[in-house]
């Protein structure tokens, strides 16, 4: 779609299915548990068997969009003369708005990431004190009310996109976000091991507007993309959208060993002591924050209002009405 807000919506429709997907996630802990337990092992062994289930999941599904998409301008750019891999990356990688873009998309995802491993030792060693299937029973709790909380987001972020800039919402999502993990501080007790369900809702309900609008960015990019280049360029934008994404993935799965070691957390424990526990807390709050507040900064000269992709839209249908005229 060339509407503005409509590009908004379309990755609301995206979000509903991936957040169905991630009602599983809550219970990946439990399932790996009992799975353990049903084979005669430990939880170890039941991560391989669940991580074999959801990885033949993975496959089958991610076969549909290759088989059945296509896109839109395709018939189009067959007739135009296309670039080189090279030029296509170097006209990508000059694009000031899509760095912009990429940036604040590293930052959220580094900031999320790196925070995941940090919220387990805390669920399990902390709050609920060494208690494992009580951390997997909140924990799957808190998988529904995230994902129920974020499928109700869905139509404010849709009725706001009719209203405000995207920048706007992007900017109140990740303000939200950073208040969730600063309120761990205060919610993560084991006096009420319950509340920690707050913080990490409420942080999930804000970076909901941060996936509902990237996809929506990177749209508009594509538009002013063509008009200084003459080509539709989707399938490397996403490409390199794909690959922050996975740098991001591969980042935290090389560091967040070292970084969970460097806090005091060998992996193993049946208890961690107070002051492992303090600074697994500490990382937990700080490194999301820093993260998220980044991306902030990454956005915040971003150019392209709904005024300039209209104005962008524009530019680009007028030889369009010309040949129609001829």
């Amino acid at each position: 779609t060339d509407d503005y807000a409509e590009r908004t919506n379309l990755q609301i429709y995206r979000l509903v299915a991936s957040f169905c997907a991630s009602l599983l996630v809550g219970y990946l802990y439990l399932w790996s548990q009992m799975a353990g337990a049903w084979l005669g092992g430990d939880e170890v062994l039941g991560v391989r068997v669940v991580g074999l289930c959801i990885g033949l999941l993975v496959l089958i599904s991610t076969m549909l969009p290759a088989i059945l998409c296509r896109e839109r301008f395709a018939a189009i750019e067959r007739k135009k003369e296309h670039l080189s891999l090279l030029m296509a990356i170097k006209l990508t990688a000059v694009n000031r708005s899509f760095r912009m873009l990429m940036g604040s998309v590293f930052a959220v995802f580094m900031g999320l990431f790196f925070s995941l491993p940090f919220m387990t030792y805390i669920g399990i060693y902390y709050v609920c004190q060494g208690d494992k299937m009580l951390a997997a029973e909140i924990g799957g709790v808190m998988t529904v009310v995230q994902v129920t909380g974020q499928f109700l987001a869905m139509p404010l972020i849709s009725w706001a996109s009719e209203r405000v800039d995207k920048k706007v919402i992007l900017f109140t999502g990740l303000f939200i976000s950073i208040i969730g993990y600063a309120s761990s501080w205060w919610l993560f007790t084991p006096e009420n091991p319950w509340l920690q369900i707050i913080p990490v809702v409420v942080a999930a309900w804000g970076l909901c507007a941060c996936w509902a609008v990237n996809g929506s960015f990177a749209a508009d990019i594509c538009d002013e993309d063509e008009l200084n280049t003459g080509h539709r360029r989707e399938g490397v934008y996403s490409a390199v959208f794909a690959l922050v994404y996975k740098s991001a993935i591969g980042i935290v799965a090389l560091g967040s060993g070292a970084l969970l070691a460097w806090a005091g957390v060998a992996g193993q424990e049946s208890m961690l002591p107070a002051e492992t526990l303090l600074t697994v807390r500490i990382a937990y709050l700080a490194i999301p924050v820093g993260f998220l507040s980044l991306a902030i900064i990454s956005m915040w000269y971003y150019p392209l209002t709904r005024e300039r992709v209209e104005a962008i839209q524009s530019q680009l249908r007028a030889p369009q009405q010309d040949a129609g005229v001829k």
